[in-house]
């Protein structure tokens, strides 16, 4: 939720942009920060000039943001936990809560708000 205020048209360059390079890795690990990314793709503050100019700036915005988990937001399991009280733990409403208040600052800024599910596979 923290990152949503980037997707408004007066935001300030985020503190990270440094770090908006093919090589760069999140924090300590040997996760990518860019997964994929199109050959001449800008970095660090070029990229999001071109970011903020050709997506977040023009005139008539879909933008989306894409909330990835693995397990714990299957829609099923969910609407399941949330209906029969032997399912319901706390951690079920505290997930619901966050969720909703997602969704809503990202209506608020008129962003559309997708969550995708992995299926957890343990190896």
């Amino acid at each position: 939720m923290k990152n949503l205020v980037y997707l408004t048209r007066n935001s300030e360059v985020p503190n990270g942009v440094g770090s908006w390079r093919r090589n760069a890795k999140w924090n300590r690990t040997s996760i990518p920060r860019l997964y994929r990314s199109p050959d001449g793709l800008p970095s660090r503050e070029r990229l999001w000039s071109k970011l903020k100019s050709d997506i977040i700036d023009s005139s008539n915005p879909e933008l989306y943001v894409v909330l990835v988990t693995t397990g714990c937001c299957d829609l099923e399991e969910l609407k399941q936990a949330a209906s029969d009280p032997n399912k319901r733990i706390p951690e079920i409403a505290q997930l619901l809560h966050l969720l909703d208040g997602l969704n809503g600052y990202a209506r608020q800024l008129g962003v559309r708000l997708v969550v995708y599910d992995l299926p957890y596979q343990p190896n």
